[in-house]
């Protein structure tokens, strides 16, 4: 059985608030993403420059003809109501309260032990008033990520796994994550922590969890950074090196590195990725082959790139393949994709490689990313054809009255891996993680030790810096949506 002991706030002595926020705000988060299409919030934590996630699928609209990106509804409403859930098919989550089914909130699994879980996650209670009608901005990401959880959590009781889950508000604050950390009885008492969104309170909880022998999931942060010589940290969201070595795999399985091309814009951030596909490449090349991709380092800065000769890169014989690692400029990878789709018409077949955030452009041509073969890296894809997708989305709705967003997906599936893993193993799961690959509803878990890098001829053994998902979708733009690639 599954124990679930109260969703605690000790911080500020007012456990009823967030109490209150799960048990209402579930239902309005349904009221006010049912009735219009998903769009960002106003409110946006501190934004670093990682790997983003793709935001859905783009297909033809039949009504309109247009490219339209798919969310969970596309017609918006000018009124949303709501109402509270029954507390009988809904109970609220209390101290005294263990989980549907659950004969005693103090069972033990097999070997007498129950497995401490705390969630760290922004709901931002202290932005909700009794009377509000509306979920604080920002908190979607969370209240999604727990309503994952609870699916979960609903199947873990079925497996009789022993669990006693605490969630914690972490308020986006770095002051709140170390006050939770220096007097949070679930923190201490946890054998499990997950959580936080911003990397800045990651690189916090990271630290707590190495000096206290405590593994640390985090299922958003994809930044390289947060923490070092850390075998307690395990990051779920691959890193920009991962997704350099996920494409450069992919393209020399199929091509010469005389037919890619590194394109960046002149700017010093952007010309130092060109060095991780180059030194990446070499993983892939036979012994003694010093063969390098060719580069190219664009100073344009016009609109539309009318002083840069994209005819003399282009392949006759043979395809042409350019990668093109940036992403914080849409004008220019737009200009770029202009430029190429032209000069590329009396020529052999052109494919484009980009990043995640391309997605999310707001400007982004459709025919460009159809013409041109565009394919992105990916650390989330969802399958509309999968059957267990399809009985997530149902089951999902069926409890929650709302459709799953990717944070959900995120929810349900690393709570189901990382707790079964700690029913298996206990705490001490972290080296047991490359024995325990798992394909599941949105991307697939490869977690790998990531090693310091180490001079030539250094006798000591590398340390680990963290386990790291190594899996990432390559997905190619193919009939107007994003779909894996061949």
């Amino acid at each position: 059985m599954t124990s679930v002991p109260n969703l605690r706030q000790p911080s500020n002595g007012n456990k009823n608030r967030i109490l209150l926020l799960l048990l209402l705000l579930l239902p309005l988060l349904h009221a006010c993403e049912l009735f219009k299409p998903a769009t960002g919030t106003s409110h946006k934590p501190g934004k670093e420059e990682e790997l983003g996630d793709l935001q859905g699928p783009v297909k033809i609209n039949p009504e309109t003809g247009e490219f339209e990106r798919v969310t969970s509804m596309t017609e918006p409403m000018d009124t949303a109501h709501w109402t509270v859930n029954s507390t009988e098919k809904y109970p609220p989550i209390t101290s005294e309260t263990t989980a549907e089914g659950s004969d005693n909130a103090n069972a033990h699994n097999l070997n007498g032990e129950v497995q401490y879980l705390t969630l760290l996650l922004p709901f931002l209670s202290q932005q909700f008033s009794y009377a509000d009608t509306e979920i604080p901005k920002g908190s979607e990401r969370a209240l999604q990520y727990y309503a994952g959880v609870k699916l979960a959590l609903q199947d873990l009781q079925k497996d009789s796994t022993q669990l006693d889950l605490t969630v914690l508000d972490t308020k986006y604050s770095e002051e709140e994550v170390k006050h939770l950390l220096s007097f949070e009885p679930a923190v201490q008492q946890a054998d499990l922590l997950i959580g936080t969104y911003r990397s800045a309170n990651a690189r916090l909880v990271a630290d707590y969890a190495l000096k206290n022998s405590k593994p640390f999931v985090s299922p958003f942060s994809g930044s390289s950074s947060i923490s070092t010589d850390n075998p307690q940290y395990i990051q779920v969201n691959p890193t920009f090196r991962t997704h350099c070595d996920a494409i450069t795999r992919y393209l020399m399985q199929r091509y010469t590195p005389d037919q890619i091309i590194l394109v960046v814009p002149n700017k010093p951030k952007e010309i130092e990725r060109l060095a991780v596909f180059q030194e990446l490449r070499k993983r892939y090349l036979s012994e003694g082959d010093t063969s390098r991709f060719k580069e190219l380092i664009i100073s344009d800065e016009t609109l539309d790139l009318k002083e840069t000769n994209l005819t003399e890169q282009l392949l006759a014989d043979r395809p042409t393949v350019f990668v093109v690692p940036s992403w914080s400029n849409e004008t220019f990878v737009y200009a770029f994709l202009r430029k190429l789709k032209v000069a590329s018409q009396n020529f052999a077949e052109v494919l484009v490689f980009g990043m995640p955030q391309w997605m999310e452009y707001e400007r982004a041509d459709f025919e460009l990313y159809e013409n041109l073969h565009v394919h992105l890296t990916s650390n989330y894809y969802i399958d509309p054809y999968n059957p267990n997708i399809r009985l997530f989305k149902q089951r999902f709705f069926q409890e929650f009255s709302m459709l799953p967003r990717k944070e959900a997906y995120y929810g349900y599936c690393t709570t189901l891996y990382f707790c079964r893993l700690l029913e298996k193993y206990g705490r001490g799961f972290p080296p047991h993680l490359p024995d325990e690959d798992w394909t599941n509803l949105y991307t697939s878990y490869h977690f790998r030790p990531v090693f310091e890098q180490q001079t030539t001829g250094m006798e000591t053994a590398a340390k680990i810096q963290r386990y790291e998902n190594s899996f990432v979708h390559i997905l190619e733009f193919r009939d107007y949506y994003f779909q894996p690639a061949q």
